[in-house]
């Protein structure tokens, strides 16, 4: 499953790269994680479909100010 870091934190999944540093996620990065469900759970990821469906439907523009 493609998910999408929230919280930074290392694992194993992702491209791997010769340095190691795939293993560190910071917020904002997307990989593809056999087994994704602790890490939902526990906040670090979510799914990234969905956080990008969630994106879609927010409205765009200037959030209203209070008056």
């Amino acid at each position: 499953m493609l998910v999408k870091t929230v919280r930074e934190h290392a694992n194993r999944h992702g491209t791997v790269k010769e340095d190691d540093s795939h293993r560190v996620k910071k917020p904002g990065d997307t990989y593809n994680h056999p087994d994704p469900r602790t890490l939902i759970e526990a906040g670090f990821v979510v799914d990234a479909a969905a956080a990008e469906a969630d994106a879609k439907k927010a409205p765009k523009g200037k959030p209203a100010t209070d008056a």
